[in-house]
């Protein structure tokens, strides 16, 4: 250690120094492409410099490069001609990487529009005479050329159909990186099967039935309808699936009132006859629940059964108001991490709406802490039910000074995906994408549904008042379920005669009180007192 500090201390007061740098960094440069290269009092100093976690590439490396795309120029660029092209051809892939998001076709009523970027036009980029001529796509990728009529295609499909990503602000270059090439390699060979299709489908009839029902039974009852929104069902369902592909094995949900019950019933598994007896007055709380909590706030567990293992799956009991369980869902994943060596098998998501989500202090504090020591949970998977109207405002100009209601994730430069919520397969994928980003890289991800509310903010709203253009639009848009159900008719997944049949046994089914898919969701009792006097003995 004392020769060491000697070395350092006579290269430091060396005259080397001031007027000789450009003979140090050229020693600096001799270093980094060998160690030995050069004498012991240097590399003693330099590798003190390392200690810093310095990060230097060795100049050379850079300059091979160039060299490399220089000598073979013809390999990239066919004639002088075409150079200014090509360099087009990359700005347009960035831009839309960047700001493909701002021509997406998000709003399923078509009324809310992103300010599009100009900027993104094609005509802006490239002559109508040259959408023939091949064009590399990617410099540091072995995949040839493509016509630049088939770089514009791929590119806007990817990033400007109706999935829209924001993650460009991201500071970190690997994850950008793996971010546009997984979107890049896996969009356009995504593909579900015709039983995912249908899975997803029957997903679908049983978050519309269930509302369906109610509403006849229970007329003008507060339930926080999830109709317009029923997406959310087939995104937690494929949240479960997908992760335990993934190795979870249990999951914590948080949600405030719109789609409660709905989840309760189709991701938790609870007896719609229980729901209708709460609606009726007749059913007796659990002792543990807070004493008189409304329906909408109640929880429920169970074990969920999928295809590629079970998932220990619970809704938590949300008696206060809107967000303020978001630290509590915190808690519990975290507290439940530590009992356990691999933290990553559990996981917990959070179920925001637009307006709350960006506009109460309990979404900057939860985010802020993160990724901090004592919080972070190897990151949470946001759902927002983006109905674009909050409570009564449908002008984001009277609500936020972000351009979406999810600017606020920003700020812990997590990625963020917007999806149209009447197209269901393009959901699947993004889905897929948020378990596995979760997975490699154990941080938060934002999933921005933007779909309607088909009621008031409840069922004795009449919201006609207050916008009666968007309720007009409404009152016109046939429903989730009936969309994607005429999809998979006419691409013959499904026969007319078979989903309609599909639908009318789960609606008779909700009607009688039973669970059509009960057998997949087995309950589980909230409280375990055996595990509780364990810890309790532990402690004593």
């Amino acid at each position: 250690m004392q020769n060491q500090e000697n070395s350092i201390n006579k290269i430091k007061s060396s005259s080397l120094f001031g007027t000789n740098l450009s003979y140090i960094e050229e020693k600096y440069e001799q270093y980094l492409e060998s160690k030995d290269s050069v004498p012991n009092e240097f590399k003693v100093f330099f590798d003190s410099l390392q200690n810093n976690n310095r990060n230097d590439v060795n100049h050379s490396e850079i300059i091979n490069k160039f060299k490399f795309i220089t000598n073979n120029k013809s390999k990239f660029i066919d004639n002088s001609s075409l150079d200014l092209n090509q360099l087009k051809v990359w700005k347009f892939i960035e831009d839309y990487r960047t700001l493909g998001f701002t021509m997406a076709n998000l709003d399923p009523l078509n009324i809310n529009k992103v300010s599009q970027a100009n900027d993104l036009n094609v005509n802006n980029y490239f002559e109508n005479s040259i959408y023939e001529s091949e064009f590399i796509v990617d410099i540091n990728k072995s995949d040839g050329k493509m016509k630049l009529k088939d770089i514009i295609s791929k590119f806007s499909s990817i990033y400007a159909d109706k999935i829209g990503y924001e993650f460009e602000y991201i500071s970190s270059t690997e994850e950008k990186k793996w971010i546009s090439s997984y979107l890049e390699d896996n969009y356009l060979k995504f593909n579900l099967s015709n039983e995912q299709k249908i899975h997803n489908l029957k997903k679908l009839i049983e978050a519309e039935c269930i509302e369906k029902v109610i509403h006849t039974k229970f007329s003008g009852q507060k339930r926080f309808s999830l109709e317009g929104g029923e997406a959310l069902i087939p995104a937690l369902d494929q949240i479960i699936s997908n992760g335990a592909n993934n190795g979870i094995n249990t999951l914590y949900i948080a949600l405030s009132h719109r789609g409660r019950i709905n989840s309760l019933v189709n991701i938790t598994g609870k007896s719609p006859q229980k729901i209708y007896d709460e609606f009726n007055g007749n059913y007796q709380l659990p002792t543990f629940a807070t004493s008189g909590d409304v329906k909408y706030h109640k929880g429920y567990k169970c074990n969920y059964i999928t295809p590629n293992g079970n998932v220990k799956t619970t809704i938590l009991f949300n008696p206060s108001h809107l967000e303020i369980v978001n630290p509590v869902l915190n808690g519990v994943v975290r507290a439940s991490q530590d009992e356990v060596l691999d933290k990553s098998q559990i996981l917990g998501v959070l179920v925001h709406g637009d307006a709350a989500f960006i506009g109460l202090g309990t979404n900057q504090g939860t985010f802020n802490m993160s990724q901090t020591n004592a919080y972070n949970v190897n990151g949470i998977i946001h759902i927002v039910i983006n109905n674009q109207i909050g409570f009564t405002l449908s002008d984001k100009n009277d609500s936020r000074s972000s351009t979406f209601c999810t600017g606020i994730a920003k700020m812990i430069e997590c990625p963020i995906i917007h999806v149209n919520g009447d197209d269901i397969n393009k959901l699947s994928f993004v889905i897929k994408f948020a378990i596995d980003y979760r997975t490699k890289f154990k941080k938060d991800i934002v999933i921005d549904i933007v779909c309607f509310r088909k009621y008031g903010h409840n069922e004795s709203d009449d919201p006609t008042i207050t916008q009666p253009l968007m309720y007009k639009k409404i009152k016109e848009h046939p429903g989730i379920r009936s969309i994607y159900m005429n999809e998979l008719i006419n691409s013959s997944v499904i026969s007319e005669e078979s989903a309609n049949k599909l639908y009318d046994e789960y609606k008779e089914l909700f009607n009688s009180g039973i669970h059509p898919n009960a057998d997949k969701m087995q309950s589980l009792p909230w409280y375990n007192s055996d595990l509780a006097n364990k810890k309790k003995n532990q402690l004593d």
